[in-house]
């Protein structure tokens, strides 16, 4: 008898714990995910007398833990200027925060430069969608002294 009990009481209190866990949660979109927006960088690279960099490599690197950038794979997106010296990247994923944008150029013919820029997502659903965040990162690229072949950020 005491085990008939014993299991009743037990199947009762697993049920009572399961419909609570159900009932914590507002939606399906509430109980799995990851927060996800959309975000994009563009900017012109130019040189010291304000004419277009063509081809210049600009490449975004995600921020990970502990002040590094991640450069693993699909940590970081490379892309080249057009002939005006324009660039756009359009990213949506994982939400990343902090990106550094590094330019250089593959002739060696100017020094490389880059900078660490702070996204700020706006338009989210408050679900898991946080929205989209925008940048402008413009370059102005240092002709490489002669003789010296141009380092790599």
């Amino acid at each position: 008898m005491k085990n008939r009990l014993t299991a009743i009481f037990g199947t009762l209190l697993s049920a009572i714990v399961s419909m609570l866990g159900f009932s914590a949660c507002s939606s399906q979109a509430d109980m799995y995910g990851s927060p996800y927006g959309d975000f994009k960088i563009s900017g012109i690279v130019t040189d010291e007398a304000d004419k277009p960099v063509a081809g210049a490599r600009i490449m975004v690197r995600l921020h990970e833990s502990k002040g590094q950038f991640y450069t693993g794979p699909g940590g970081s997106d490379t892309i080249t200027t057009g002939a005006n010296g324009s660039y756009l990247l359009s990213k949506n994923g994982w939400l990343t925060y902090k990106v550094r944008v590094v330019c250089d150029d593959p002739t060696g013919h100017y020094l490389p430069d880059s900078t660490e820029v702070e996204l700020k997502y706006a338009g989210g659903d408050h679900d898991w969608y946080e929205g989209k965040a925008e940048a402008t990162v413009d370059f102005k690229l240092r002709e490489a002294p002669a003789g010296e072949e141009a380092g790599k950020q």
